[in-house]
């Protein structure tokens, strides 16, 4: 009986503690036009992280921020804000994504691949979003 209790309170606390996480999805195209990809950013109010699925891939890469700046450049408008994630796969770091944005709308996004330092370009395509997620045609 006490250790059902126990974990009735241990249930209750965690909902009251737990702060609803939120997902922000922006669609990319590579700006040679060959690549696309959406870009899923999850956070709450301590914790960020998300994950980058590519056109025709069914498995996702997670990304975990490591470097974030921000600075104003007017104060009637957004900070700009770059951030940097590291791309995980298998447990190994396969890149870097790097992003620059202010508000709502992300000047660019780059990925550096780890091992041989290729570095392709993107940008933001909202033609491919419809609301929810991203739909390439």
């Amino acid at each position: 009986m006490l250790r059902a209790f126990l974990l009735f309170l241990l249930l209750v606390s965690w909902t009251c503690f737990s702060s609803e996480i939120s997902k922000d999805v922006r669609c990319f195209t590579s700006t040679d036009g060959r690549v696309n990809l959406k870009l899923a950013l999850l956070t709450d109010n301590k914790w960020m992280g998300g994950y980058i699925i590519y056109k025709n891939s069914s498995s996702a890469i997670t990304i975990v921020p490591i470097k974030s700046e921000c600075e104003t450049l007017d104060v009637d408008r957004p900070s700009e804000t770059t951030t940097t994630w590291l791309a995980v796969i298998n447990g190994g770091v396969a890149g870097k994504f790097k992003a620059v944005h202010q508000g709502a709308i992300f000047s660019y996004l780059n990925y550096s691949n780890a091992k041989n330092e290729n570095v392709m370009n993107f940008i933001q395509n909202d033609d491919a979003f419809d609301g929810n997620d991203c739909i390439w045609k």
